[in-house]
């Protein structure tokens, strides 16, 4: 086990950064999301804790659900911490009008 919380605990933390981003985004289509500054930045934060909570699970938890593409999730999130406008292209295939805008 890594640092002071255990899988289970880092299992909620995805499940539950999950169900917000599906909540938040239930009724929100992509023009809307591309123009809404603070859904953006709450998506873009949850993903990353989605993917630092991947990073820290054990090796053991990840080799034992090898359908879950571990590598991609924990390289997204850092991706979306060094830069945010790659991370919309990543979402998106296009850089967004929102808060990427100059």
């Amino acid at each position: 086990m890594r640092g002071s919380m255990g899988d289970k605990e880092r299992l909620w933390h995805i499940l539950d950064a999950i169900g917000s981003i599906e909540g938040f985004c239930k009724e929100v289509d992509e023009p809307s999301f591309r123009t809404n500054y603070m859904l953006q930045l709450a998506v873009v934060k949850l993903l990353e804790v989605i993917g630092e909570a991947s990073a820290r699970l054990s090796n053991e938890l990840r080799d034992g659900f090898k359908e879950i593409e571990w590598p991609l999730i924990i390289r997204s999130r850092n991706v979306w911490c060094m830069n945010i406008l790659q991370s919309t292209t990543i979402l998106f295939g296009r850089p967004s009008k929102g808060i990427y805008q100059n």
